[in-house]
């Protein structure tokens, strides 16, 4: 009995380590989307036709 009692115990913290984990992922995305994406850098089309 103890034994299952501290596997669940182990689940739970996992389970809210992963519950965390989907949050901050969430929270990143609604950021990304509110916010407008950055200009994408200038291609350096020098280095592909130049010379």
């Amino acid at each position: 009995e103890v034994e299952a009692q501290h596997e669940a115990e182990v689940e739970q913290e996992m389970d809210a380590e992963q519950d965390e984990s989907d949050a901050e992922i969430e929270s990143k995305h609604e950021a990304e989307v509110h916010e407008p994406p950055p200009p994408p850098p200038p291609v350096p089309f020098l280095t592909f036709y130049g010379s």
